[in-house]
């Protein structure tokens, strides 16, 4: 069945065949037309105006109930609005508009793209020039924000920027440059520094590489145990000082003596390891390559001795002899000079007391060359030492220093004539002892170096033999003038008493009986034979010419003593001149190290004002006489050879004047073809 609704003219119609409206044309609805659905086919198409809605677009077609299924072309004509609530899928293509683009949600705008291209928040908010968008986190919206200028004071090429501690503000160093190959820290007025801080237990670290090798060197301090280290080749320690100030070289720990597997091969190389170490029992590495514990003195002229044979040495002291099994008769075969650089690298120090004696008497320093004979001595004993007598030094006959008939330096047990002197000295049977030290040459000196041995001065060099030797100072040679003065009892500078006078040649301290007073010494250092001429006042008080032993006065300088030009602050030799008038005497004195109380002479008259001159002989002996021949000579009981300072008495009213003096260090070098520092 079919049914067919014509219109006018019969062109507007329904035409229904079979239930199906199969046409539809030129229909017109006063009002909305609704059914359960439309399925439309691949073409819709628009006029000029009009509204399509729909619940959804998906795909390419529309197949639930309530929605417009579309073929695969959507034609939109020149006018009208397509709306949706969802687009599902992706928007290709270009979103295209005359004016501004806007993006709203929910009717409202937040976004929009001017048409040049400006960009507003909310609306026509374009922010102005030169702000950037500010997110303002997930719950807000972005904004527009100002960039604050950063200012940079001091500007220049190269400089370091740090900051200012002000807001939006830099600083440029001025001291601190960096060109891309040099950083330089330069100030004028201050201290440079460079500060590196790390924890407690870390490092602070400097290092030092090339392109190949970027860490091939460092300094760097170790705060766990406050060392400061120094690396070289392959990053490896090569020096440390530390916290207790000892400067170690090539380990980290160089051998301290300190026990049998920390053993040194000698004194000297503890000493330069760890120069705090003071005298005691080191363990030392023997010729053989065993560790033996013997005593080392540290102190005396840079320390570094070793005890390498003593008789009855004082106190707990154990030789390198002892310990390699040989005895005072019999001296170790391993005491060859062949085992040690045939002792032309070696000094020798020989201590020793008299027989009965308490104190030292003997303090001589000797070089000996290849052979072990003597080449150089510095005597400061009490007894002269002769450089003529003696054979060489060789300790592989079994005699150390033995006085057999070879006539060696000093014997086991005993010191022998013609070598100190003196008589009695052949046994040491009643108490008396010796210590004989060894050292090898110390390189930590070198030509031309300086070094003071009880207030002597010495310069450091080589013979044409290549044996070192020491020669005496300039600045140790006397001249008569007074020096290094000293206020004894209360003086002070009031200007009612000159006590120093014509170009510190005279003391002349007169502030009544036993007044305030002054002590001085004059320059120089008298050693080998010497000639002083001086005046001595005749007054109520003690006029004192006294010549100490160095040894004492260096003592006393090292204690802070405040008197320590005495012959009697600590005693050591002295050999003295004291007149006066209330005495009426002219009066020799002196005393050694063991003797309790002074040998004296008393000789009247006192010498009025007179001059008078103490000399010493190439043999020790020390003599004085008045040159106005009141009295005769005087010869001091002891012969000395160590190195004597002339100084003044401190008795008041007393007045002493130097007037010249002679030592031989400028005319009398050699004695019997052999030089002596000490000259």
């Amino acid at each position: 069945m079919a049914i067919v609704i014509s219109g006018v003219n019969n062109n507007d119609k329904i035409t229904a065949s079979d239930g199906t409206i199969d046409l539809l044309s030129g229909v017109t609805y006063t009002s909305e037309s609704t059914a359960p659905s439309f399925r439309i086919g691949s073409n819709i198409q628009l006029g000029n105006a009009g509204i399509i809605t729909a619940t959804s677009f998906s795909g390419n077609n529309v197949v639930a109930n309530h929605f417009i299924n579309v073929g695969s072309n959507i034609q939109l004509g020149n006018a009208g609005v397509a709306t949706a609530t969802t687009f599902v899928g992706n928007l290709t293509g270009n979103v295209n508009n005359t004016g501004n683009l806007l993006l709203q949600i929910g009717g409202s705008e937040k976004f929009r793209v001017g048409g040049s291209g400006q960009l507003g928040i909310g609306g026509a908010n374009y922010g102005t020039s030169g702000q950037v968008l500010t997110s303002g986190g997930s719950g807000s919206a972005a904004t527009w924000s100002t960039i604050n200028g950063t200012t940079i004071n001091n500007n220049g090429n190269n400089k370091v920027i740090t900051g200012s501690g002000t807001a939006n503000t830099l600083e440029a160093e001025a001291n601190l440059t960096f060109d891309g190959n040099h950083l330089t820290l330069n100030t004028s007025s201050s201290s440079s520094r460079i500060y590196l801080t790390s924890g407690n237990s870390a490092d602070s670290s400097i290092y030092f590489g090339a392109q190949d090798d970027t860490a091939t060197g460092a300094i760097r301090y170790d705060h766990s145990d406050d060392s400061l280290r120094f690396y070289g080749y392959n990053n490896s320690e090569k020096a440390r000082i530390t916290s207790g100030g000892e400067f170690q070289i090539q380990h980290f720990s160089p051998p301290d003596g300190s026990s049998a597997n920390r053993a040194a091969r000698s004194a000297l190389e503890i000493k330069r390891h760890y120069p705090q170490k003071t005298s005691g029992n080191y363990w030392i590495i023997d010729n053989n390559g065993t560790a033996r514990e013997i005593y080392c003195e540290m102190e005396t002229d840079g320390g570094g001795w070793m005890l390498w044979h003593d008789h009855n040495a004082p106190g707990s002291k154990t030789s390198m002899n002892i310990a390699l099994g040989g005895s005072d008769a019999s001296p170790s075969s391993n005491l060859a000079r062949g085992n040690y650089n045939n002792y032309a690298y070696y000094t020798v120090w020989i201590k020793a007391s008299q027989i009965d004696a308490t104190g030292e008497r003997l303090h001589s320093f000797v070089t000996l060359d290849a052979n072990g004979a003597l080449k150089y001595v510095a005597d400061y004993g009490s007894d002269f030492l002769y450089e003529n007598v003696g054979d060489q030094y060789d300790p592989t006959r079994n005699y150390y220093f033995e006085s057999a008939s070879t006539s060696e330096y000093v014997g086991n047990t005993m010191m022998y004539q013609p070598q100190c002197g003196a008589t009695g000295w052949e046994n040491f049977s009643n108490g008396g002892w010796s210590e004989v030290y060894i050292r090898e040459m110390d390189t930590r000196i070198s030509p031309g170096t300086h070094r003071s041995l009880h207030l002597v001065e010495r310069i450091y060099n080589f013979d044409s033999n290549g044996v070192p030797f020491w020669t005496l100072a300039e600045s140790m040679h006397p001249t008569p003038h007074w020096s290094d003065f000293s206020t004894i009892y209360g003086e002070t500078a009031d200007g009612q008493n000159p006590n120093i006078q014509t170009h510190n040649v005279e003391i002349n301290s007169m502030n009544g009986n036993n007044g305030p007073s002054i002590r001085a010494r004059a320059r120089g250092v008298l050693t080998g034979t010497f000639e002083y001429t001086f005046q001595l006042g005749y007054n109520w008080g003690w006029s004192i010419a006294s010549l100490n032993a160095s040894v004492g006065i260096a003592n006393a300088l090292r204690a802070g003593d405040a008197d320590p030009y005495s012959a009697y602050t600590y005693r050591y030799y002295h050999a003295s001149l004291y007149n006066n008038s209330s005495n009426n005497l002219w009066y020799p004195t002196s005393s050694a190290i063991w003797q309790s109380s002074d040998t004296s002479s008393s000789n009247s008259p006192g010498i009025n004002y007179g001059n008078h001159v103490l000399w010493r002989e190439t043999d020790g002996t020390i003599k004085v006489r008045d040159k106005s021949g009141t009295h005769s000579t005087y010869t001091y009981p002891v012969k000395f050879a160590g190195p004597l300072i002339m100084c003044s008495g401190a008795q008041s009213p007393h007045y002493t004047k130097l007037q010249s003096v002679w030592n031989s260090n400028h005319s009398d070098t050699l004695l019997s073809g052999r030089n002596r520092w000490y000259k």
